[in-house]
């Protein structure tokens, strides 16, 4: 995982990693069309392929069922489909330009994964870091806004790792709201604490990570095989 080699390549140097955890408030049910067809014209979409996208986004509906109740047919003008392949794609497609915004701030690296994305700054000084990470946080303000999708800062946290036994005291915040701190947080079915001591969180939730950690733990055919 590119964020807890970037944390051990930091205590190797003695530096702390400062990061924040972003979550967007219903990621996928907020995604503006019309910004989404935008980006993919940037990205060189047209003709039929445009026309497909259209489609698939256009004339979804939805209704709940609740025991035998069912409400009446609803369509939707924004969003994507969810539990649609096409989507994470389509939503990839629609935070690439976050990057850019992330970029203009020196120091920062980045981690997206889906709708989960993860920033940090590494170095000694926790004031700097600290500085550097409220650039970002005024580009995402700006670049939310553009794209009108919408930050959940009650789920957004930082964390702070460190190896160093002296409590370090930080202040992040977005649009005035302050952000909570963690001393663990549990990333794709990781969790990861301060000094790095993680480990799978709860295995039968993340199976796919379960089978990932098995890679190469037979380093070759079972020996009646040969």
């Amino acid at each position: 995982m590119k964020l807890t080699q970037a944390v051990k390549d930091g205590f190797h140097r003695k530096q702390s990693i400062l990061a924040i955890l972003v979550d967007f408030k219903a990621a996928y049910d907020n995604v503006w069309r019309h910004m989404l067809l935008h980006e993919l014209k940037k990205h060189g979409a047209a003709g039929n392929l445009l026309n497909w996208v259209q489609s698939f986004l256009s004339q979804r509906n939805i209704r709940c069922r609740f025991i035998n109740a069912t409400s009446a047919w609803k369509l939707l003008l924004q969003g994507l489909g969810q539990g649609v392949d096409l989507s994470c794609l389509l939503f990839n497609i629609m935070i690439d330009d976050l990057e850019t915004a992330i970029e203009k701030v020196p120091g920062i690296s980045f981690l997206f994964f889906a709708d989960d994305v993860v920033i940090w700054a590494t170095g000694s000084n926790i004031h700097s870091l600290e500085d550097t990470l409220k650039s970002f946080l005024l580009n995402l303000a700006t670049w939310v806004n553009i794209n009108k999708i919408e930050v959940s800062v009650e789920k957004t946290v930082s964390q702070l790792f460190t190896l160093s036994t002296t409590q370090r005291l930080f202040h992040l915040e977005y649009k005035v709201l302050p952000l909570k701190q963690v001393p663990l947080y549990k990333y794709l079915g990781i969790n990861l604490d301060s000094k790095l001591h993680w480990g799978i969180a709860e295995t039968s939730e993340s199976p796919e990570v379960v089978n990932c950690y098995q890679l190469g733990r037979y380093p070759g055919c079972f020996i009646h095989s040969l």
